[in-house]
């Protein structure tokens, strides 16, 4: 990964920077140096310096041959002059959509935002096979278009970002290697100028002493040991950045995967090309059955669909996960999240259900926090309900009625609506008992006596 910064010095200089991304997508320098402008040469002395100094390090031949940067020519060949080999040339997805963009805004507004959707769509292509048949599609739907600016973008995209030459920008053009440029960026950024204070300008020679001290940093945060003077000895570094070969997975993301796991969806196991792929239903689905996946294997290699919204409607119908029996988090998946951040909640999931791996959810489990015990007293959501109303919310006394409403005879009377009783004690009744005696029987009771 290579790029160049402005901005850090009063000549106005550029700063070449490259280096490597890991596993979790974080950007690890390799070397940073000041040139006059962004030649292939100037491109071809920082290449050549960092092969030479690796090869002087670690006693073997550096030799690379994936590069990823923006579409500038001269990054490229001042790659290819050094390393003599380019197999995989990543063009930054972000920088490809700002040129896309540029062509969009003479098109109008709802054809515009439907004409960007489906380009992010292509972008988001996990095989070389979709990301063929999308452009295809996408050319046909828009042959014969309304106005001048759909033809330009079509004719635009044609000769440049779908070409063979430019057509590394969508997510599965390389799998486990980012499709932007953004980690180097946001180096530039918050790993030179805001930690080293160079956000204003400097002298050419006092920002040279900085980027001293900004390569003295980058190798000590990257060092297992350092020495200690009051010790006298080496000690373990703390605050360690290491170079990581596999993605990580937090304990909040292993608890939301175990919740994922409540769906109960299905797994279907198949074996394809000597590999074993399992595939589960994507969205709201839940059920799915062998002749289903085998369906969607053969539809997927012959990619022989009528428009563009059927191409990916299938595309994201079923989620492939090819299962890492040795190490479950170098586990790949065809998903969007997985593509983009190496990990999604598919691979624990099948990880878990395949008794060949040594993954469980166990652990997980005993981490989880026990429900909070019950509160004495009534909730927080009932008691608006003890609360009196306010006079304005209650009913009126008078209640105006219309003359469809009330009889003739009874135009005159006032009707008045009877107060509310909610909130108001009810008055306690007076209760009198009257006993009646029958006193004819009682005489006649005392006379018989």
């Amino acid at each position: 990964m290579a790029d160049a910064t402005y901005k850090t010095n009063d000549e106005g200089y550029p700063s070449l920077t490259c280096g490597t991304t890991d596993k979790t997508k974080k950007f690890h320098p390799f070397g940073i140096g000041v040139s006059f402008n962004e030649r292939a040469e100037d491109f071809k002395f920082m290449f050549q310096t960092i092969k030479c100094t690796a090869e002087k390090v670690t006693s073997k031949e550096y030799t690379p041959n994936t590069l990823v940067a923006d579409s500038a020519d001269a990054i490229t060949r001042g790659f290819i002059d050094v390393f003599m080999r380019l197999v995989y040339r990543i063009n930054c997805s972000v920088h490809v959509i700002r040129n896309i963009d540029d062509y969009l805004r003479p098109i109008e507004e709802p054809e515009r935002n439907q004409i960007r959707r489906q380009i992010l769509q292509i972008q988001a292509s996990t095989t070389k096979t979709i990301f063929e048949a999308a452009k295809l599609l996408f050319l046909n739907q828009h042959r014969k278009p309304p106005n001048e600016g759909i033809k330009n973008l079509c004719k635009y995209l044609a000769e440049n970002w779908f070409a063979a030459h430019k057509n590394g920008w969508y997510e599965g053009y390389l799998v486990g290697v980012p499709s932007h440029s953004n980690a180097i960026e946001s180096f530039h950024l918050h790993g030179i100028k805001r930690k080293k204070n160079i956000i204003t300008r400097l002298p050419s020679l006092k920002y040279l002493k900085t980027l001293e001290t900004v390569v003295q940093n980058w190798s000590l945060d990257r060092a297992e040991l350092l020495y200690c003077t009051e010790r006298e000895q080496m000690i373990p570094n703390p605050n360690v950045r290491l170079y990581l070969h596999e993605p990580v997975y937090t304990e909040k993301y292993l608890l939301d995967s175990y919740n994922y796991t409540k769906i109960n969806k299905s797994i279907i196991k198949l074996k394809i090309e000597n590999d074993y792929v399992y595939f589960i239903p994507s969205g709201d689905e839940t059920e799915l059955s062998k002749e289903q996946c085998r369906d969607y294997v053969s539809k997927m290699e012959r990619c022989q669909f009528k428009n563009f919204s059927e191409l990916f409607s299938v595309a994201d119908s079923i989620n492939m996960v090819k299962l890492n029996l040795n190490s479950w988090r170098k586990s790949q998946c065809s998903c969007h999240i997985w593509q983009k951040n190496y990990n999604c909640f598919h691979v624990p999931f099948v990880a878990s259900k395949e008794p060949k791996c040594d993954f469980t959810f166990k652990e997980i489990i005993l981490q989880m926090p026990l429900q909070q015990k019950k509160k004495r007293g009534r909730k927080e959501k009932t008691k608006p309900a003890l609360q009196h109303q306010p006079q304005s919310s209650m009913a009126s006394k008078n209640i105006e009625v219309g003359e469809d409403e009330v009889d003739e005879d009874e135009n005159e009377a006032e009707i008045q609506a009877e107060p509310s009783k909610r909130g108001r004690k009810k008055k306690q009744q007076n209760v009198s008992l009257a006993i009646s005696i029958p006193t004819r029987k009682l005489r006649s009771n005392t006379k018989d006596k």
